[in-house]
């Protein structure tokens, strides 16, 4: 008998162990949901060079100045060009040469200074008649037109080195973060009562972009692509 009073105790023991102890009821706290606010692109402002920092000098002749804040950061983008002459005394030949920068800068929070994160180079070297190097009217805008709080970076220039009547060759550049998008083509001109020129083609970049990114780089161009020969 003590035998199976021993046994009993020991199984009601195991068994006394094996069940779990009546938990307490979980609380779950639930959090209402944050609205988190989207970071819009600020307008674009204009820089005098004086107030640049010292990382963000340019090359040679500031053309434009320019800073916005975005989702990225702070943002700084310079325009200037660089012109040079080159004689060539045995066949007493003159030779122009003008070199257009666009350097863009972003602001390192952790060093607190602005660092290049992209630039356009263009250039017409040693032209010996008629030299186009410039920027375009209204050569930098910014727009947020796939609505992501990124800006999109707009920039045109013309170059051509001519001895008669065409049209200039004609660019838009735009980075949206570090991914450039070029639109390629040449100016229109009125040329012997007729249109000159005008057309354009998409880089890849483009072709993939955003529609409303897609119509914003037409527009510009087309409001931008005529030249008065006057």
């Amino acid at each position: 008998m003590k035998k199976l009073y021993v046994i009993g105790l020991l199984l009601f023991s195991l068994q006394s162990c094996g069940e779990s102890a009546p938990k307490e009821e979980e609380k779950v706290e639930v959090k209402q949901d944050q609205v988190i606010e989207k970071v819009s692109v600020s307008e674009l402002s204009s820089l005098e060079k004086r107030k640049l920092p010292s990382t963000a000098i340019p090359k040679g002749t500031l053309v434009y100045a320019g800073a916005w804040d975005d989702a990225e950061g702070k943002h700084i983008i310079t325009l200037s060009f660089i012109s040079s002459t080159r004689e060539d005394r045995e066949y007493e030949f003159t030779y122009e040469s003008t070199h257009l920068y666009a350097h863009h800068y972003l602001l390192d929070t952790l060093t607190n200074s602005y660092k290049e994160t992209w630039k356009i180079k263009e250039f017409v070297n040693d032209c010996e008649f008629d030299l186009t190097a410039e920027f375009i009217n209204n050569a930098i805008q910014i727009s947020d037109e796939n609505d992501n709080g990124i800006a999109e970076v707009w920039t045109m220039y013309k170059t051509a080195c001519r001895s008669d009547v065409s049209p200039c060759a004609l660019k838009l550049i735009m980075y949206e973060g570090a991914q450039k998008h070029a639109m390629r083509g040449s100016m229109r001109i009125d040329a012997f009562d007729e249109p000159m020129g005008g057309e354009y083609k998409f880089d890849e970049a483009f072709k993939a972009a955003n529609p409303a990114v897609k119509e914003f780089a037409k527009k510009m161009w087309m409001e931008n692509r005529d030249e008065s020969l006057e």
